[in-house]
């Protein structure tokens, strides 16, 4: 079950879209930039290259980034799906709502630095690249791109989160203040709804002590033999 509500949906859609996006990334890393030609050896253990394009083409020469851009797309998309999960356990209530708006927020703040640094890395070794005529700058393009994207997509997470979390928090004061205003019909017995009954039944106790009280100090009817 999915998160309350038309800011739940939206969250959901957000966390969708970045995992989409990731795995866009994958793709076009290992089709267009990082073309791996080669077997591995199992004893002794190593990788055998068997073509001399095995190299990475988001860079000029140096960095691997297509290793790094692996990295960065496996703890975004653990990043997607553990937001998309929380969505799954804010149905409990207000408070498991602002509990999962606070963690959404928490897994933005740390996701979005975490693609804002990727998408520099790649802006800045891809333009390097292509002013080296290394081949496929399209696919270089791409990745910086998408990557600028997971970027805004995440720091429309964090502003949801927060959204989140300010209406759960605003219904509940409204609950409250309902609470407090329904609890009026108990005056008479300054208390409140949930020991409504205890003090009841201390008002009968203490009409009953009252009425035995005046009863006994009655003097009796004497009777005519």
């Amino acid at each position: 079950m999915l998160g309350r509500g038309p800011l739940g949906a939206l969250a959901v859609i957000l966390a969708l879209l970045q995992i989409g996006a990731a795995v866009a990334i994958a793709v076009v890393v290992r089709q267009g930039l990082w073309t791996i030609v080669g077997g591995w050896h199992w004893a002794p253990s190593w990788w055998s290259h068997t073509s001399g394009q095995n190299v990475c083409l988001m860079t000029p020469g140096g960095a691997n980034l297509c290793a790094f851009a692996y990295v960065v797309v496996a703890v975004g998309l653990a990043a997607s799906t553990a937001a998309m999960l929380t969505q799954c356990f804010s149905r409990g209530g207000r408070g498991s709502g602002r509990c999962c708006a606070a963690l959404d927020l928490c897994i933005a703040t740390l996701a979005a630095p975490w693609w804002l640094v990727a998408a520099v890395i790649a802006t800045v070794y891809g333009v390097r690249a292509d002013q080296a005529g290394v081949p496929h700058q399209g696919a270089r393009t791409a990745v910086w791109s998408l990557a600028w994207v997971l970027t805004g997509l995440w720091l429309l997470s964090a502003l949801v989160a927060v959204a989140t979390h300010r209406a759960c928090r605003g219904l509940s004061e409204t609950e409250l203040s309902a609470s407090l205003a329904g609890g009026s019909r108990y005056a008479r017995y300054n208390d409140t709804p949930f020991n409504d009954r205890a003090s009841k039944w201390r008002e009968a106790k203490a009409a009953y002590l009252s009425s035995r009280s005046l009863g006994q100090g009655a003097p009796q009817k004497q009777v005519d033999p």
